[in-house]
Parts: structure tokens; C-alpha cells; sequence
């Protein structure tokens, strides 16, 4: 499933929002909110970036989810304050994982949800 998180409108279709719902079950609203706050978090980093394309592949009863975005060279999970904030704290909790990398000038920035039921 894919979707572009833009700067100025972080709202996307329904649909988006109800395949959330089927995957996450309970945990929703905490994808939700990391979403949202990992794209924040990018775009505060740099303001040239104006669009982050998310990507959730669903692995058995695993799920990662992908950011790309085409700014500078930034780790989001390299942030102590971010890695601070309440819902990468809660999602630490439930034993996801965290990893970055750089290919081709993109940054992909990864969150591992290892059990979604």
C-alpha cells in the first residue's frame, strides 16, 4: 500500500485510512500518529522537502513501513528529542524496530511493527 504524506495537506483518501484500520486493528491510531510525527519530523529537518512517500508491506504478521523522501542525508531515528517523543516511546514498548538508509540520494527511513495482532 503507498501513499504521499504532502507538507500541506496531511490528509489522504478514505480508503488509506480504512486499509490503516484492517492492518493496524487496535494500534491505529499509534500508526497514525507516528506517521504523522516522523514526517514532521523530516520536514522540519528540511524545508525543501515538500512530499514523503509512505509504503506498508505487510510480511505474515509483520509490517514495515517505508518513508522516502529526496532531501538531504537524514536519520529521523538518529534525533534523540524524536526518539523521545510519545509515540516513538510507545512503539519502542511493543518491540517495534527502527533503521535508515541512504540509496541512490533517498532517504529511507523504516519502522519494523513485528506483531500486529
Amino acid at each position: 500500500m503507498n501513499f504521499t504524506y504532502d507538507k500541506n495537506n496531511s490528509e489522504g483518501p478514505d480508503e488509506f485510512f480504512e486499509k490503516i484500520e484492517t492492518i493496524f486493528k487496535g494500534k491505529s491510531s499509534l500508526f497514525l500518529s507516528t506517521m504523522d510525527d516522523v514526517c514532521e519530523n523530516i520536514f522540519e529537518h528540511d524545508s525543501t522537502v515538500n512530499q514523503i512517500d509512505i509504503t506498508i508491506r505487510l510480511i505474515r504478521d509483520k509490517a514495515v513501513v517505508l518513508f522516502i523522501d529526496d532531501g538531504e542525508l537524514y536519520d529521523p531515528f538518529n534525533n534523540e528529542k524524536f526518539l523521545e517523543s510519545q509515540s516513538i516511546t510507545k512503539l519502542k514498548e511493543i518491540g517495534c524496530e527502527f533503521d535508515y538508509t541512504n540509496v541512490l540520494g533517498f532517504n529511507k527511513s523504516y519502522i519494523k511493527f513485528n506483531k500486529l495482532n
